[in-house]
């Protein structure tokens, strides 16, 4: 099974506090929701900082990962050529003993022609397969740096959104200061659409990361890799 390695504590908690923030405008008094705003906007500040410092975390992960896997394949690789040519003679048996699966060595008949092109155009694809998966695995790495740069762009936003709307809940309008209640509602309601949309794609970023995490550690990167994501 595969870790789940993005923090998805820190995910669920900006969802309640920015669904907290949708319901601003239906509490009791202008000082409730003043309050809650205050507070709303510290716990974002806050929660901004600690997903910051996440993501940071989560690309070094990335890139331990990374490195542990090309390492991997670059051993796979060296492998391959070693057994391949252990099989056609041009090194000792001995040369692919600390390999998975050693050869034989080579055999005792010569390959027709035909037979040596079909070895040769084998070891060739194996090998551009390999390669494909180091390459792969670099391609997902910048993948990932890219999306956590997108995410902390999207809480930065997050937190300038919620601080417009504490700015607007914070100061009242005559009209409030005779009814004693929270009265321009198109706009709070603006702002909290804001903000509900700016966290589905906060979500949306860090399933992406996720996703990208785990195309790392498939067993074939390259088949993970595509031109549009």
């Amino acid at each position: 099974m595969r870790d789940r390695v993005f923090p998805r504590t820190a995910r669920a908690r900006m969802a309640l506090a920015l669904l907290t923030g949708l319901a601003l405008a239906a509490c009791g008094t202008p000082r409730q929701v003043r309050d809650l705003s205050t507070t709303q906007l510290a716990t974002l500040t806050a929660m901004e900082t600690a997903v910051g410092a996440q993501g940071q975390a989560l690309v070094r992960h990335a890139d331990q990962l990374r490195q542990q896997r090309k390492a991997r394949f670059e051993a796979e690789l060296a492998c391959a050529d070693a057994r391949f040519y252990v099989a056609a003679g041009v090194l000792s048996p001995a040369s692919d003993d600390h390999c998975d699966n050693p050869s034989d060595g080579p055999g005792g008949a010569t390959l027709d022609d035909e037979t040596a092109r079909w070895s040769i155009e084998q070891h060739n694809l194996g090998r551009a397969g390999i390669l494909a998966n180091i390459a792969a695995l670099d391609t997902l790495h910048a993948r990932i740096v890219a999306k956590s740069a997108e995410l902390d762009a999207l809480m930065d936003e997050v937190v300038a959104a919620q601080a417009l709307l504490n700015t607007h809940i914070q100061t009242p309008t005559a009209l409030e200061r005779i009814t004693g209640r929270i009265v321009d509602a198109d706009t709070i309601a603006a702002l909290t659409e804001r903000l509900a949309r700016i966290r589905a794609e906060a979500g949306s970023t860090a399933d992406d990361i996720q996703a990208l995490l785990d195309s790392m550690v498939a067993p074939n990167p390259a088949r993970e890799v595509t031109p549009d994501d």
